[in-house]
């Protein structure tokens, strides 16, 4: 969900899974549609952050892309 402070203009979609794809696809609306946010909060600092080593299975298939935070791909 995102919500403009100061237009009180709100955007929601649902996934089956909090993903940094998901996040991606809901940022890429908003900015086609408002334009590029001056600042952005997140509610849970973690959420896109791998809390875990990644396992020798998910490192030789590139999934260690996926424990980027969402902060280094914006």
């Amino acid at each position: 969900m995102m919500i403009d402070d100061t237009t009180n203009e709100r955007y929601a979609q649902f996934f089956e899974a909090e993903t940094t794809a998901g996040a991606m696809t809901a940022l890429s609306y908003w900015i086609r549609k408002y334009g590029i946010p001056q600042a952005r909060y997140c509610g849970h600092k973690n959420v896109f952050v791998l809390v875990r080593e990644p396992t020798d299975a998910e490192l030789l298939q590139g999934d260690n892309q996926a424990a980027e935070p969402l902060w280094k791909i914006l």
